[in-house]
């Protein structure tokens, strides 16, 4: 049994220095996926040591370090956070699987909007199969359904699929940072005009591992690509202005991906002790992200998990 805790242990020290190892060996940066199935396996590990009176130095050990980093990379066990100072601003985005391509699966969304009714609304997968190639059209109805005088959606030519920007301020620019004919991959910067301030917007939905698709790309290719995409919003970022940075980043709390941006941003998430929840239904999995650069506080962050999606909402309260 020692050596199966010893192997348990070495793993779990790869898993901590993931991102390092992984430029040698980029399918190690997919360890922190296994996070909580790390901890899991510790778990049952102590457990098998108690049931058989062996010694528990090395299963307690393997406990402690799974638990902290998986306390580290998803921020405390808080399961509530409370609004600190009265709402300013509120943004929402949201994964919407392309509503399923089911039309009251836009029903859904558009009664959580008016009911949640946030600012900024960034969707990705945007976009229904049979609206296409009047990519327009949709984006300017589902803007006047939930209310909102200011929108931008412009996927490739040849996609209908893409991200999208709803606002109830003025849109004042915005500047395509990547997109992908073939998938959903996409970034897009915007400038958004406040009352009181002006806000630099960034949406994206990196490449994905699409492993229900036939013509998927290998994990190491998928994550190659990810990092390419997000150096490339990195060199778009303008940081003379305050920014958030938010959509589905396919990528989890510990990666070479999440790592870059950890040097910029803060995760609102992990800031507001929310970070151990997940954004995917059907994993236990946090791809889903909010990132804001330090001249902008964050007063609350709320998970919706009963969005019409697979993936979950975040709402968050920012000055």
């Amino acid at each position: 049994m020692k050596y199966i805790f010893s192997s348990l242990i070495v793993l779990c020290l790869v898993n901590i220095f993931s991102a390092e190892i992984a430029l040698a060996l980029p399918i190690v940066d997919f360890f922190p996926v296994f996070d909580v199935a790390f901890v899991s396996l510790s778990i049952v590990t102590l457990l098998i040591g108690v049931y058989r009176r062996i010694g528990l130095i090395l299963p307690t050990i393997l406990l402690v370090l799974t638990s902290s980093i998986w306390i580290y990379r998803n921020g405390g066990m808080s399961i509530k956070t409370e609004i600190l100072k009265p709402q300013n601003k509120t943004l929402l985005t949201l994964n919407v699987a392309q509503f399923s391509n089911d039309t009251s699966k836009v029903s859904l969304v558009v009664k959580m909007i008016r009911e949640v009714r946030p600012d900024i609304i960034l969707l990705q997968e945007f976009g229904l199969y049979h609206m296409w190639p009047d990519v327009n059209s949709m984006s300017q109805e589902f803007a006047k359904r939930i209310n909102c005088t200011y929108y931008h959606f412009a996927p490739h030519a040849g996609n209908i699929f893409g991200t999208a920007v709803f606002s109830r301020y003025p849109i004042l620019h915005s500047d395509l940072i990547f997109n992908e004919l073939s998938q959903t991959n996409e970034g897009w910067k915007f400038l958004i005009a406040f009352p009181s301030d002006t806000l630099n917007l960034i949406n994206v939905h990196l490449q994905s591992f699409n492993f229900q698709s036939e013509n998927r790309l290998p994990i190491d290719e998928v994550m190659a690509k990810q990092l390419i995409q997000m150096r490339l919003v990195l060199c778009a970022y303008d940081r003379r202005l305050s920014t958030v940075f938010c959509g589905d980043f396919n990528n989890v709390a510990g990666s070479k991906v999440y790592t870059l941006i950890d040097q910029y941003f803060n995760d609102a998430a992990l800031k507001m002790g929310l970070g151990w929840l997940p954004t995917l239904k059907n994993l236990p999995l946090r791809i889903d992200h909010v990132f804001y650069d330090n001249s902008i506080g964050v007063n609350s962050i709320e998970l919706y998990l009963n969005a019409p999606s697979d993936h979950a909402a975040l709402l968050v309260d920012f000055d």
